[in-house]
């Protein structure tokens, strides 16, 4: 079988063993500067790409993409495309959709690109998801006050396709709305409103396999996803099973997984529970979860959703009985720290008992601009520890004590 992947995000976990049974063609943007090692009869295409105004970021030139592949894939080839990059999931399905390869979706992409599909597709059901007001009129049309009646004093206005948390806006005042309205003027975007929640955020990330569900997990989040952007310390660490949120997570996410119909793949959803106990449907992704989740669940319980989806999409089937790899379990866990605006005097690496991976993209000495989306950040650590009790304290102070950067304000 002959593998084409859109992309190569965190491609570095999944299995060797996995990928050494194909033959591989990775089609690249021309800035992607991640280590590929290619195996024999492996092809690596560099292309460019284009702006989306509504993901609010670039993607690979389809054109581009189906006149190199035309000399690679014919009819008497066993070809499988492969994405998990949210900004060319679109990509991929035209993709499919030109050569007549096999769409594990079935043509559903859409809908878990456009966040006001994916709440109208839960409305009238016993699921809650935030009150909401599409711009479907001109934004200049738009009356504050009737925003603010309909979805309260604090609200958020944000894309309805952006990926990495981009362009979303807190709006508390007139003066808010107006800024919004005054740096989205003429960007192409398209926008909606939904209420502000108050509370803790959740993801609950399952692998769907003929309409089943053979495996789910959930992690929390240390704070909403834009508050990155706002410089706060994201992190995120697996619920024990037997945990009650664990529980409750699951159970609400499988009901709402079950509305979307899908038969196959990976899907990445968050939800909210909110300060009156309530859990609220946010988003969900066709794809697994971003990041690095992935690793942590493996690190946890020796499951490789990487390895899943990857196999799913080639139309090849999961014995659910091989999910769990032969591994020495660690609970682990990973911090995201934000940029500040300034001079980079130092970078921090903590002593400690644990085992940890640091990734790092500033430097000592830098002049660095503050945190604009989920992948703009100073640094990420992955951290493993040797116990359950360990790793709650690691996670306690690496997310909330530690600081990764010292920055010298500009």
């Amino acid at each position: 079988m002959k593998i084409i992947f859109l992309g190569i995000k965190n491609i570095k976990f999944f299995s060797e063993e996995l990928l050494n049974k194909f033959e591989k063609v990775f089609l690249l943007s021309e800035g992607d500067t991640q280590i590929i090692k290619t195996m024999t009869g492996d092809q690596v295409f560099y292309v460019s790409e284009k702006l989306d105004h509504d993901l609010k970021t670039k993607k690979l030139n389809f054109e581009e993409c189906i006149s190199i592949l035309k000399n690679i894939i014919t009819f008497k080839d066993d070809v499988k495309i492969f994405c998990n990059q949210e900004s060319n999931l679109r990509v991929a399905e035209k993709i499919r959709l030109h050569f007549g390869i096999y769409d594990h979706m079935y043509g559903k992409t859409s809908i878990f690109l456009d966040k006001v599909k994916m709440k109208k597709t839960l409305s009238n059901t016993e699921i809650k998801t935030p009150k909401y007001l599409d711009f479907d009129i001109n934004i200049e049309n738009i009356i504050f006050d009737e925003l603010k009646s309909h979805l309260g004093n604090v609200f958020i206005i944000k894309p309805k396709s952006s990926v990495g948390s981009r362009g979303i806006h807190v709006i508390k005042s007139e003066v808010d709305f107006l800024r919004f309205k005054d740096i989205t003027f003429n960007d192409k975007c398209k926008y909606h409103a939904e209420e502000f929640i108050d509370g803790k955020l959740y993801q609950f990330d399952v692998v769907i396999q003929n309409h089943e569900i053979i495996y789910h997990n959930v992690s929390r989040y240390s704070c909403p996803m834009m508050e990155l952007q706002n410089g706060e310390t994201l992190s995120s660490i697996m619920l024990d099973r037997k945990d009650e949120m664990h529980t409750r997570i699951s159970n609400f996410g499988k009901k709402c997984i079950a509305k979307f119909q899908v038969k196959h793949g990976c899907f990445h959803m968050e939800i909210f529970h909110s300060i009156d106990d309530e859990l609220i449907f946010l988003e969900v992704a066709a794809r697994s979860p971003g990041l690095m989740t992935v690793p942590a669940y493996y690190s946890w319980e020796g499951v490789n959703m990487y390895d899943l989806e990857l196999l799913l999409q080639c139309k090849m089937k999961i014995d659910k009985g091989k999910l769990i790899t032969s591994i020495t379990p660690k609970p682990a866990f990973f911090v995201v720290y934000p940029k500040r605006n300034g001079l980079v005097k130092c970078t921090n690496s903590p002593k400690t008992e644990d085992d940890i991976e640091e990734s790092w993209k500033v430097k000592e000495g830098e002049v660095i601009n503050a945190t604009t989306t989920n992948i703009d950040y100073a640094a990420i650590f992955f951290v493993k520890c040797n116990s359950v009790e360990r790793v709650m304290d690691a996670y306690e102070f690496f997310t909330f004590k530690f600081e990764a950067i010292t920055v010298i304000p500009s």
